[in-house]
């Protein structure tokens, strides 16, 4: 793989990398409401439920679309397990081809 091309794929996957990390923070910032009743209240409380995203770590899941491709999964189901895009999936499999 010629070298400009692997500098291409290497800026392309860190702007990807770089606008999920945004969307990640996003969602983390925005709190989801917990609301509940007791009755001798007069307004319902409404308390910030803390979110939790299951993400692997990064460093793993280059393998895990190597396996996952090797297994017979179209992009768009590797995605979707992995929580990824499907440009994503395509750089690691250009990457794992070239």
């Amino acid at each position: 793989m010629p070298l400009l091309k692997k500098e291409e794929l290497l800026e392309d996957l860190s702007a990807l990398l770089d606008d999920k990390l945004k969307r990640l923070e996003t969602i983390q910032d925005i709190p989801e409401p917990n609301i509940t009743y007791t009755p001798h209240s007069p307004s319902p409380s409404i308390e910030p439920k803390p979110v939790t995203i299951n993400t692997p770590p990064a460093g793993n899941m280059r393998s895990r679309i190597t396996d996952l491709v090797q297994q017979g999964y179209s992009d768009s189901e590797i995605a979707s397990k992995l929580g990824i895009s499907t440009t994503e999936v395509l750089i690691v499999k250009q990457m794992d081809l070239d």
